[in-house]
């Protein structure tokens, strides 16, 4: 590996199995956390949690904390008595993360942090609190076990949030590093300014669409085209003209009625060329007219390529797949100008 500490590091992997009895890092997970903290410098670093992760930041980190409890599985009792523990480095503690998080006093910013600890919700949250606002910029941030549900919605809004990049997943570990983003107010609000919030309610771009190989079906099922760019309603407009050669805003919503769910994807097909985009534009006015929460998310917002839209007449209609992926309803064809 090029670097005085690997011989560690295979040492720390080998005795990683029998420090923690439920459950430790992979050497992949391992390696990689050697890789990424090895490229920074790391004065202070802290972690949820404790294990073969702990031995290994004894010896990337000059000062790091651990916040952990035993919970019977002698986790810590494991890592205080390894020699694989570089003395003076780590301090524990002790106690639930719920509890000790929100009264420790953090004398420096952090270079490093780890969460894994309770992964019961809201507690992986509750942990990213405390933490985020003290990472510097350029600060690695890891989250393990992205896999259970309640872990993986952090990892969704961390992917989204202008404050990280992801750099990669390892199996189930994702690492993250801190950009030069404003730190969001941990006293504020401002929902509306995080990405994970803010994606909903923006124009996506459309990509390409598969629906020429699902069945068709017959039977309707509800849908609604709010707009056809600046047009409202444009299947009952007499007449309808768009700007040519500039991207087009298709909106509307569309649901599965049988299934009793959003639709599963829209594609809107222009000039016969479909373009698939999602379901996912909060429409509370659906939910509540249909009289099913589950409609919430039916909403969509999608922008077609200005390079489609040459001056002259476009058709487009709207091919609405079916819980399942396999059908879809196609929606009457709306006719308009470019010009």
């Amino acid at each position: 590996m090029g670097n005085p500490l690997s011989a560690v590091l295979a040492e720390i992997i080998h005795a990683a199995p029998s420090l923690h009895r439920a459950g430790t890092f992979s050497s992949r997970a391992l390696e990689a956390i050697f890789e990424h903290a090895s490229q920074r410098t790391i004065s202070h670093s802290a972690e949820t949690g404790s294990g073969a992760s702990t031995l290994l930041f004894s010896h990337l980190s000059d000062h790091h904390l651990v916040f952990a409890v035993d919970d019977g599985t002698e986790s810590i009792r494991a890592v205080r008595t390894s020699r694989l523990l570089r003395p003076g480095v780590v301090t524990f503690i002790e106690g639930p993360t719920q509890l000790t998080l929100p009264v420790h006093r953090f004398d420096a910013s952090l270079q490093l942090v780890l969460i894994d600890g309770p992964h019961g919700y809201p507690f992986p949250d509750l942990e990213y609190y405390y933490f985020y606002q003290r990472l510097d910029e350029d600060g690695l941030l890891i989250v393990d076990d992205i896999q259970i549900r309640s872990v993986n919605n952090l990892y969704e809004f961390l992917r989204a949030d202008d404050m990280f990049r992801l750099m990669e997943v390892v199996e189930n570990t994702a690492f993250f590093r801190r950009t030069a983003a404003p730190t969001f107010s941990p006293v504020g609000d401002g929902w509306w300014t995080q990405g994970y919030n803010r994606r909903d309610f923006e124009t996506t771009t459309v990509e390409p669409g598969e629906t020429e190989t699902l069945e068709r079906l017959v039977s309707p099922t509800p849908f609604f085209l709010d707009y056809l760019g600046s047009v409202q309603d444009p299947a009952r407009s007499a007449a309808v003209e768009v700007p040519a050669s500039e991207p087009l805003v298709v909106a509307g919503w569309a649901i599965d009625e049988r299934s009793r769910h959003p639709a599963a994807w829209i594609e809107i097909v222009l000039d016969g060329i479909p373009y698939r985009t999602e379901a996912r534009v909060p429409r509370s006015d659906v939910a509540a007219a249909h009289g099913n929460i589950q409609y919430l998310r039916c909403g969509f917002l999608a922008s077609l390529p200005a390079d489609r839209l040459s001056p002259g007449s476009h058709a487009v209609k709207l091919r609405i797949v079916l819980k399942g992926g396999h059908t879809y309803y196609q929606t009457p064809e709306v006719s308009f100008t470019a010009r």
